[in-house]
């Protein structure tokens, strides 16, 4: 079906494309804080924000399907990865933040190691069609 090809081409690009898209930016169910593992990638980020003063990111987080209050807790863990990143010099300008709740997994959470992938957050590049919907052709795969 249209949506497992979808689901394989993002898993593809998000292994392609780490730190950034997320892939080791994880979280504990119900938790606002990485899990101690993600901190690598984070140095890897803030890096890149070092070494590129005009890049300004977006800072979208995630939640799996099975965790309560799902977009106030992405909501949360966007707002404290832009914040771990501004404690450690960068200009708050150049993040934005936003909760996309349980949209867009990147994995079909039917188990916990895929629940665990869809609680992530992505870093991309602040554009007018980097928000949490889907591509435009999505529905017509």
């Amino acid at each position: 079906p249209a949506f497992a090809g979808e689901l394989k081409r993002r898993q593809d690009l998000a292994v392609a494309t780490l730190p950034f898209r997320g892939g080791r930016i994880r979280f504990d169910p119900g938790s606002e804080r990485p899990k101690s593992g993600s901190e690598t990638a984070l140095r890897e980020v803030l890096a890149e924000l070092g070494r590129d003063r005009h890049l300004t990111l977006l800072v979208k987080a995630y939640a799996d399907e099975t965790e309560a209050n799902a977009q106030q807790i992405s909501n949360r863990r966007a707002e404290y990865v832009r914040e771990h990143l501004i404690r450690r010099g960068i200009d708050g300008q150049r993040l934005t933040t936003l909760g996309c709740g349980a949209s867009r997994p990147a994995w079909i959470s039917d188990t916990e190691e895929h629940r665990a992938a869809n609680r992530r957050v992505e870093l991309v590049r602040r554009t007018k069609m980097a928000g949490c919907q889907p591509p435009d052709r999505f529905g017509q795969l």
